[in-house]
């Protein structure tokens, strides 16, 4: 029996989900290992053609270079651990194997010196691990906040998007303690397709096709619709009413703390809506959304201004505001 040994390597981030909770992302320097066999070469004395082999390798491991492995399609709803790592390279070059006198004997995935999970083709057999749980978030706050600064570039949509998360952290806290984490992505990845796809034919139905495609359930793809008005989404749940009630006034918070000379520090609910009365100011900001959101949510409009005010200065220092 011949062999043939192709090895290549990418990096790579991965945060792992381990007795129910989430480590924090880190980065790793990926080591593949990919060992071809065979009982006979050809008239050449040849296996396989290397160039072949390495250009299959290369193709199925470029995709995941540089990249935060929570957020790719390949590992949806499953850890992105080394052994699904290995079996990812694994299915992919199998859909790519042309040659003949070899095959596929074993895909070797190292995350960090001495650590290795190697995969002979009997385990591509074993089933897949089921779905998630649609109210289990396969992703942290801070993949989520990856994820956005990864689509948006702007500083200022990255600073609205953390302010909106700010305001529904804070509702959280009120309406849903144990749900905090899928309220803050929830906010922080309402607009993260905007920067990109900013129409109304795009926005948000092109981040939401993402975020189905990598695990993010339904309630969460539901109130990011519900958010643009014009979609024509029902925004039935607690999350999707605080979100559509925290987004435009998020933005008309920091407009006016930009005025201020001691910024958000002493901003009053008072002098927002003293703001919310001239037209002129941060024009582009609806008011009618505001008005809509409040009344959606059921809650007093001071009060509701005062939570996020709040929500946001807590924020302040670490988003420059």
């Amino acid at each position: 029996m011949y062999e043939l040994l192709i090895e290549t390597s990418f990096r790579a981030r991965h945060a792992l989900r381990l007795r129910g909770a989430w480590e924090e992302p880190h980065w790793h320097d990926w080591e593949v290992v990919v060992r071809y066999t065979g009982p006979e070469l050809d008239e050449d004395g040849l296996l396989a053609d290397f160039h072949v082999l390495e250009a299959d390798l290369t193709a199925v491991v470029e995709v995941l270079d540089e990249q935060d492995l929570n957020t790719c399609e390949a590992f949806a709803g499953v850890n992105p651990s080394a052994e699904h790592v290995a079996r990812h390279l694994a299915e992919a070059l199998a859909t790519r194997h042309t040659e003949t006198r070899c095959a596929i004997a074993e895909v070797t995935v190292t995350e960090a010196p001495g650590c290795r999970a190697p995969l002979p083709p009997a385990s591509l057999a074993v089933e897949k691990p089921p779905a998630p749980d649609p109210l289990e978030t396969p992703m942290s706050p801070e993949q989520a906040r990856s994820l956005m600064e990864e689509w948006t570039e702007s500083p200022a949509l990255r600073v609205h998007m953390e302010t909106v998360a700010a305001c529904m952290a804070a509702y959280a806290e009120k309406l849903a303690p144990a749900d905090r984490d899928r309220w803050v992505l929830t906010g922080l990845l309402h607009d993260f397709d905007y920067e990109k796809h900013p129409t109304a034919e795009e926005h948000p139905y092109v981040g939401v096709k993402h975020l189905e495609s990598i695990g993010i359930d339904e309630d969460i793809r539901t109130a990011i619709l519900g958010h643009a008005d014009y979609t024509g989404t029902p925004r039935e749940s607690d999350l999707a009413k605080v979100l559509f009630a925290v987004d435009e006034l998020a933005g008309f918070i920091v407009a006016c703390a930009k005025v201020r000379p001691n910024g958000i520090s002493d901003l009053k609910p008072k002098s927002v809506k003293k703001k919310l009365r001239d037209k002129a100011f941060a024009a582009a900001v609806s008011r009618d959304d505001i008005r809509q959101g409040i009344a959606e949510l059921g809650v007093d409009e001071t009060e509701h201004i005062q939570t996020c005010i709040d929500a946001i200065r807590g924020e302040a220092e670490r988003l420059g505001l």
